[in-house]
């Protein structure tokens, strides 16, 4: 649905432009182009042709539409002027603009690389997705979508277990995102080869190491990773994953079920011996992903009643109740945004703030909603809470405060990275 840009001095403030009969008028251009964005994007519902394909990469207002909503994403010093939102954008831009790579590292050793870009690669990566978009219909069994989220892959796991099948499996795909081609990918995408080639997997962009305290041991390494795949931190990568991965070759049975979250595959089966068949059968069907070389390992295999761990939740079956908690490292990285946090029993609180306050707390909140499917989820974030409220009471700032400051800076939480 289309929403009016809201013309209001906070807006005014965070895209650093003064408040004018001039910035007046940079809302209705923009208003208009993101009207006439979402009016293409329907009708290339109906009408899939390459022209319309061409008028979501290329029209002036999928462009404006495209650089307002990549702006948005960045945080405020690296955003652009909102005039310059209204400026014309050509691939060879690119070429300017380098990408700077940092490693991440992974729980269980190793790291993997995370690119971080400026306001003309999301520009770019922007009008991808927006491209790609109403060309993509989801199976069923596919999650890590808007409103297929973790949560929702968590319940309908709850849901199967419930009616019988209780004999599970996880196989990961390895190197998911660095194991597309844009060879493979121009192959499957329905895009123009050099938008695959420049956007999707940023073959002709100059590559930096993005910070100097990143891991010096895989300082090469990451340079070397950093033109592998499809990038993490790309704005168009997960939908790009979404669209081939649910190219995979196999369906859901009476007696089996799947689901898949980006890379991540969940099997349910309601006996031990359909469940060895699915799993030897979605093995092979992952090396037939279109748009790379992907394989695939098994991560667990056995009876619900033994627990398994998925997106961050340990699921068991404990008599005739399924046992739903967060995993150790869903609790870690409850606790990892309060680590600053004085305790107020014995420091006080001076330099800390309303934002610092709220940026927690707006954590705590999206940690909340992620895990909301598991069992008495308020205990478990309790203690951070009540810390923080400790802090702002000190500070004297009342609850309603920091949800209104969270409430504009909402956290989504990333239920990637577990294992």
């Amino acid at each position: 649905m289309f929403t009016p840009w809201k013309l209001t001095e906070f807006n005014q403030q965070v895209w650093r432009i003064a408040l004018s009969a001039n910035a007046a008028e940079t809302k209705k251009v923009i208003d208009n182009a993101r009207h006439k964005f979402h009016s293409t994007q329907k009708a290339a519902l109906a009408d899939p042709t390459h022209a319309i394909t061409d008028q979501l990469l290329n029209a002036p207002e999928s462009v404006i539409a495209a650089r307002v909503r990549a702006n948005s994403k960045l945080d405020l010093d690296n955003r652009e002027r909102l005039d310059a939102c209204l400026k014309p954008f050509s691939l060879e831009q690119l070429s300017s603009e380098p990408i700077r790579v940092f490693a991440k590292k992974k729980s269980k050793g190793g790291f993997r690389v995370v690119s971080v870009f400026g306001p003309l690669h999301k520009t770019a990566q922007e009008l991808v997705a927006g491209a790609l978009t109403p060309k993509f219909q989801p199976p069923p069994f596919l999650y890590g979508l808007k409103k297929r989220g973790g949560q929702q892959a968590i319940a309908i796991a709850k849901t199967f277990i419930g009616e019988g099948y209780v004999w599970v499996a996880r196989l990961d795909i390895k190197r998911c995102f660095d194991s597309f081609t844009d060879e493979e990918l121009v192959k499957v995408l329905p895009l123009p080869a050099e938008w695959v080639e420049s956007v999707v997997c940023r073959r002709h962009s100059k590559t930096v190491l993005g910070y100097s305290h990143s891991h010096s041991q895989y300082d090469d390494d990451v340079l070397m990773g950093a033109h592998l795949g499809i990038p993490t931190g790309s704005g168009c990568s997960p939908l790009v994953c979404a669209y081939c991965v649910a190219q995979l070759p196999w369906q859901p049975t009476e007696d089996v079920k799947l689901i898949l979250y980006v890379d991540d595959l969940l099997i349910l089966a309601k006996s031990h011996a359909r469940l060895q068949q699915e799993m030897a059968s979605l093995t092979n069907a992952v090396e037939n992903i279109p748009g790379g070389h992907f394989t695939s390992s098994i991560l667990h295999e056995g009876h619900i009643e033994y627990g398994i761990s998925f997106l961050g939740h340990i699921l068991r079956l404990n008599g005739s109740k399924l046992e739903t908690d967060p995993s150790d490292a869903a609790l870690a990285r409850l606790h990892e945004h309060a680590e600053y946090l004085p305790d107020p029993k014995f420091n006080d609180c001076a330099g800390i703030t309303l934002q610092m306050l709220a940026r927690t707390w707006s954590h705590i909140r999206g940690w909340r909603a992620a895990f909301s499917q598991c069992d008495d989820v308020d205990s478990w974030v309790e203690l951070v809470r009540s810390r923080i409220l400790a802090v702002a009471a000190r500070l004297e700032i009342a609850e309603e405060a920091l949800n209104a400051v969270a409430a504009k800076h909402p956290f989504e939480f990333d239920f990637s990275g577990f294992s």
